[in-house]
């Protein structure tokens, strides 16, 4: 990862339903119930800079999104609570990793899965 990339970053939501909605909230795949859902969502980023302790330094270009021309200062992997590994970069090579990775048994749905991804790498450096 260099400056000038586009990758990925993370930006984790919690999804709040309207009381007694019954429909599906909008996500990808949809989101049923009436409890708060945490969800990861993936956003375009430009690097401007790597940082001398790994975090980078980015810009926010997912048009469409709250966080769209944000500069943020992401660490590219933290340890939560229980002590496990998140990522909050996706790197060009790691997404078209996932896009050749087996996903789900299913196998239209890993097919579409499969997709996905690819179309995600297509736009990353």
């Amino acid at each position: 990862m260099k400056t000038g990339d586009t990758i990925q970053i993370r930006q984790h939501e919690m999804i709040l339903p309207v009381d007694g909605e019954k429909q599906p909230i909008a996500a990808d795949p949809p989101i049923y119930g009436a409890n708060p859902t945490p969800i990861d969502f993936w956003l375009y980023a430009r690097v401007q800079e790597v940082l001398e302790d790994g975090r980078v330094r980015v810009v926010v270009a997912h048009p469409g999104n709250r966080e769209h021309g944000a500069e943020k200062i992401v660490s590219p992997t933290e340890t939560d609570a229980r002590g496990n590994v998140i990522h909050n970069v996706r790197t060009k090579a790691e997404v078209e990793a996932l896009a050749s990775a087996t996903h789900h048994s299913n196998p239209q749905w890993n097919a579409r899965l499969q997709q996905h991804f690819k179309i995600q790498a297509e736009r990353l450096s």
